[in-house]
């Protein structure tokens, strides 16, 4: 599973390529249709085509927040990261009250270590939606990062329990328990979410990581 900010609420994407096609083709200056035909191009795994197809779309119709954040992704993607958090900014001159959006800023300007601006961005996505489990999973990276470890603990068991499925929020907390000398509790914390969420490969190579580690008797961080 993906370590990146994400929307549950997303709506997938049923229509055909060659429906969309026509749609993007009829409707040029719309960027919902763009939006749907870059999202079945990714889908099919054909990221380049999926990226040219909604910077063409963004082109013509800037409008469309949810756009600028999907072609942001993408960028991250490729490794362009700066042209990422430009296309993040675009989104939020778009809307500003756009959660998700906020929770993508906020991740691109952690991973450089911008941690103020990571936690003005995520506590942001919070306000608009307390109920972003990524958004949660944010704040506590940047306020571990900072060093306010109880406050991220907290974070990251919020992000967990508003979405108990998704990976990231449990493996940000195994980590940062294994990091406090709590190894017992990272172990039990993975076990339960494999155990419950079967194919989660990231949690089930960390788990059997920090089970060996717990059975060798390895000294943990201190």
């Amino acid at each position: 599973e993906s370590c990146r900010p994400r929307r549950a609420e997303l709506p997938r994407v049923e229509t055909g390529t060659g429906e969309l096609l026509e749609l993007a083709w009829t409707f040029p200056r719309n960027a919902r249709a763009g939006l749907g035909l870059a999202r079945r191009l990714a889908h099919e795994g054909r990221t380049g085509d999926a990226r040219a197809v909604l910077a063409a779309a963004l082109a013509t119709d800037p409008g469309l927040a949810s756009a600028w954040v999907e072609y942001g992704l993408m960028l991250d993607q490729q490794g362009d990261f700066d042209s990422a958090v430009v296309a993040f900014r675009r989104a939020l001159e778009v809307d500003s009250n756009h959660a998700w959006a906020q929770g993508c800023l906020s991740w691109a300007l952690f991973r450089r270590g911008n941690l103020p601006a990571s936690v003005y961005h995520s506590a942001r996505a919070l306000r608009l939606d307390e109920g972003y489990a990524d958004a949660w999973t944010l704040l506590g990276m940047a306020l571990r990062s900072a060093g306010a470890r109880s406050l991220a603990e907290s974070s990251l068991r919020r992000a967990v329990e508003e979405d108990p499925g998704r990976a990231w929020g449990v493996l940000e907390l195994a980590r940062l328990l294994e990091d406090d000398g709590r190894r017992a509790e990272a172990v039990h914390l993975l076990d339960e979410f494999v155990r419950r969420e079967p194919g989660q490969n990231k949690a089930a190579r960390l788990l059997r990581l920090l089970r060996s580690r717990l059975q060798a008797g390895v000294a943990v961080p201190g």
